[in-house]
């Protein structure tokens, strides 16, 4: 549900379409856990993250090497309206919201194991 997006979706901001970016820009070579990332900046278009979303500034910070979303920030506003399927009915108005996502470990196998369902008893 695209209304949802920042709460349920963070997968969302990682894969933002190009078409909902405006004013992209190329901050120059930075440097984090010793990997050379390209900083991108830029405004998405109104709505990119649901409807409820106004305009968000996103930075992304891709490794030079591989191409790889090492860091992402989104800052912006979400308008909580009575019709929001999170929030409505108990919160109302709009929300500043910042979002940063540190990305690692790609391609290293990972376990998830299967959380344990309470039982009446517990």
């Amino acid at each position: 549900d695209s209304a949802a997006a920042f709460f349920a979706r963070p997968d969302l901001f990682v894969g933002i379409q190009p078409d909902s970016l405006k004013e992209i820009s190329v901050l120059g070579i930075e440097t984090l856990a010793e990997v050379a990332l390209y900083h991108l900046k830029g405004t998405t278009v109104k709505g990119a993250f649901g409807e409820s979303s106004g305009e968000f500034e996103v930075s992304y910070w891709i490794g030079v090497e591989d191409g790889l979303v090492s860091k992402l920030e989104a800052n912006g506003v979400f308008n909580l309206a009575e019709s929001d399927p999170n929030f409505g009915g108990v919160f109302t108005g709009t929300v500043p919201v910042t979002i940063t996502m540190k990305l690692s470990g790609f391609g290293d196998p990972v376990v998830i194991e299967a959380p344990t369902t309470p039982t009446s008893s517990e």
